[in-house]
């Protein structure tokens, strides 16, 4: 039985690699909406080839070779053909240039048989690629890629008013090296991180200072006072060109840790690698990246709601001393013997009520000698007025009196009978320009010294008018 098996695992094998063997080559093409493009065989490169690769470019030599055009949609295409340099996006992914006009390299040594193209349904052509290598070429790579793109003439007449025309450039590439002294040098600068959706990134510029293209991977290992937190090797940092500089972006691919301070340990290689990915020429630059990770927003949070908390304990203690300002109380005097119990009973109130309200805390001992506040109720209007009455003619010592105004005085009548000027009464009262009173209204005044304060006080609280006076004339 269990030979039976493999047997018939041995003949679905057969049959997958006689089907894989089956399929067109054109299948492996660089494709894109129908239209494909790739290496062409030819007698000097017999092979299936994904992209154009001349490893050895003698300087003043000259390259021929063929691309295969394919048209596998049902229509009839019209195609725009050119040949452009490589190029790199800000994150180091590869792409071309937007047009012949920004070739400087590859692109303005090389020559195509056409550079339009009709092309029936389900067919193909084959261009003619010539690339003629100048005498002073420099040492190195030479990236570029043979692009087509449908017309765009065409397009917008099959596009109604108010369309837009979508254009999709297909591509083979194409990798040109020139022999010589090998330079490979990069700079590494800018390094930053964020963090965004959980996820902490790393962030640096690599500048190639060499001769020749490189595909930097980067080794992290993340560090806190505490010790490692963890490694992540090989991690793509994009595709540099000689002489351009990216800006790379790395996810660190553990756990984000939330805060403190910490060291990231780069490890950039940018050697030679071989066709299993593997360093041949393993060269790298360590970098050395400290840095805090501070979560503000929680902070913030936190700081909002501690500022709440703080807003309403100041609301309560507020209202707490409303309370004790409005409420009536007895002064007791604690005499040997007596317990907050006793004391309470005393005064048909609840003990619990009598030690809140001096903030008594439990076991609420009391000792001889302790004055204690005993509350008899909320004061009335007349109470509270009186009460406010005392504690005005009690301020500062007792330099200040209360008058209170009579009717058609003004705030200088008030100056004139407490011997001082408007200025002086009105800051002691906090009055505002134009220093309005009305009759009735209670102002303090200040007094000379304490005997003249009592004297005062003693003969009247109301202001008095000083007497006018009126000078008759003498007989001549």
């Amino acid at each position: 039985m269990g030979k039976t098996i493999i047997k018939i695992r041995y003949i679905f094998f057969l049959i997958a690699v006689l089907l894989v063997s089956l399929i067109p080559a054109n299948v492996f093409a660089l494709e894109g909406g129908g239209i494909s493009i790739l290496p062409a065989i030819t007698e000097e490169y017999p092979g299936f080839r994904s992209w154009f690769i001349y490893d050895k470019a003698e300087p003043g030599s000259t390259i021929i070779d063929k691309a295969e055009v394919i048209n596998n949609k049902s229509r009839e295409v019209k195609l725009n053909v050119a040949l452009l340099d490589g190029a790199t996006t800000k994150s180091g992914g590869y792409t071309l240039v937007g047009n012949i006009e920004e070739n400087k390299d590859i692109g303005t040594w090389s020559s195509l048989s056409d550079n339009f193209l009709i092309i029936p349904p389900r067919s193909k052509k084959i261009v003619d690629l010539e690339i003629k290598i100048p005498e002073n070429a420099d040492v190195g790579s030479h990236p570029g890629g043979v692009v087509i793109w449908e017309d765009t003439n065409v397009l917008d007449k099959k596009k109604s008013a108010g369309q837009l025309s979508v254009i999709t450039r297909v591509a083979a590439r194409i990798y040109l090296t020139v022999p010589g002294d090998i330079i490979r040098k990069i700079v590494v600068d800018n390094l930053s991180h964020s963090v965004t959706g959980n996820v902490l990134y790393f962030n640096m510029t690599i500048e190639n200072q060499g001769n020749v293209q490189i595909t930097p991977e980067i080794d992290i290992t993340l560090n806190s006072l505490l010790g490692e937190l963890g490694k992540q090797e090989r991690s793509q940092a994009g595709i540099a060109l000689r002489g351009k500089t990216i800006e790379s972006r790395i996810p660190w691919q553990q756990k984000t840790p939330k805060f403190g301070r910490f060291v990231a340990d780069f490890r950039v290689h940018y050697g030679d690698r071989d066709f299993n990915n593997e360093w041949v020429d393993d060269e790298y630059i360590d970098v050395v990246y400290t840095f805090w990770l501070i979560p503000w927003m929680l902070i913030a949070w936190w700081l909002i709601g501690l500022f709440v908390l703080l807003f309403i304990y100041r609301i309560f203690l507020w209202l707490r001393v409303r309370q004790r300002l409005n409420t009536k109380t007895v002064e007791h005097k604690v005499k040997k013997g007596e317990t907050l119990t006793t004391i309470a009973r005393k005064y048909d109130v609840d003990a619990k009520r009598v030690a809140r309200f001096n903030m008594l805390k439990w076991p609420y001992d009391i000792f001889p000698g302790d004055i204690l506040l005993v509350p008899q109720g909320k004061l009335t209007k007349e109470e509270k007025l009186t009460k406010q009455t005392t504690k005005k003619s009690t301020q500062v010592g007792q330099n200040y009196e209360p008058v209170v105004v009579e009717p058609d005085d003004t705030l200088a009548d008030v100056a004139v009978f407490a011997n001082s000027d408007v200025r002086t009464i009105a800051s002691i009262n906090k009055l505002k320009w134009p220093y309005k009173i009305s009759a009735g209204q209670e102002l303090l005044i200040p007094v000379e010294d304490k005997d003249t304060s009592k004297k005062r006080t003693k003969k009247t609280r109301t202001k008095r008018k000083p007497k006018k006076t009126t000078k008759k004339k003498s007989d001549k």
